[in-house]
């Protein structure tokens, strides 16, 4: 889309979630969307946060997506107590958004609630979430909320990684995996940043 086209679309998107209420879900989250996408002002981005917010009881979608905005915009945390991107992670998660699933499990992963983590990781990983899968393989090879190691149920959930969909050149080259290989060097390949501590940087940077 050329410049002059995206900033038309970019201004359609603003009004139309101006006029947009409770009952208009979809405008909401295709418009807030839009608007994401063009590295919004403040204004517009309290304009979007608000809406996503009134429908995040309604919307899992704009649940994590209120969420998302909240956590990386801590002035709009700091002018709201009520913005606190956690419970909005946890209501979607809990009605099935992956992509809040997987951010919970990072959240307690971070807090060391690991048996929690590895719970929200595998909710996130059985809808084919790349990085939950991946998170997995890392958690049962270190032995994280488990008693202890599964080398096995690590290469089980790396293969699922490995061979989703979304495994795209650019995730190859963070895991530096882009040369040709089979499932058991790559793994091999996983292990060894999994012990020199670059996995969890590759998630929290990709995520």
């Amino acid at each position: 889309m050329e410049a002059k086209e995206f900033s038309k679309a970019k201004e359609y998107a603003r009004v139309a979630l101006y006029y947009s209420g409770e009952e208009d879900i979809e405008k909401i989250l295709v418009s807030g969307n839009m608007c994401l996408r063009s590295q919004p002002n403040d204004d517009l981005l309290d304009q979007v946060s608000t809406r996503y917010y009134m429908i995040a009881n309604i919307s899992p979608e704009a649940g994590f997506n209120a969420g998302w905005i909240f956590q990386h915009n801590p002035r709009l945390l700091r002018s709201n107590p009520a913005h606190n991107p956690v419970p909005l992670y946890r209501a979607a998660a809990n009605r099935g958004n992956k992509e809040a699933q997987f951010m919970m499990g990072s959240i307690m992963k971070r807090f060391q609630n690991n048996e929690v983590a590895l719970a929200r990781f595998k909710e996130a990983a059985s809808q084919h979430h790349l990085g939950a899968q991946f998170a997995l393989a890392e958690m049962f090879l270190k032995g994280q909320g488990i008693q202890q190691s599964d080398e096995q149920q690590a290469f089980e959930w790396f293969q699922k990684g490995y061979q989703n969909e979304s495994f795209k050149e650019h995730w190859r080259m963070l895991y530096q995996l882009s040369e040709p290989q089979n499932e058991i060097q790559a793994f091999q390949l996983f292990k060894d940043r999994v012990y020199e501590g670059s996995i969890e940087m590759i998630l929290a940077n990709t995520y």
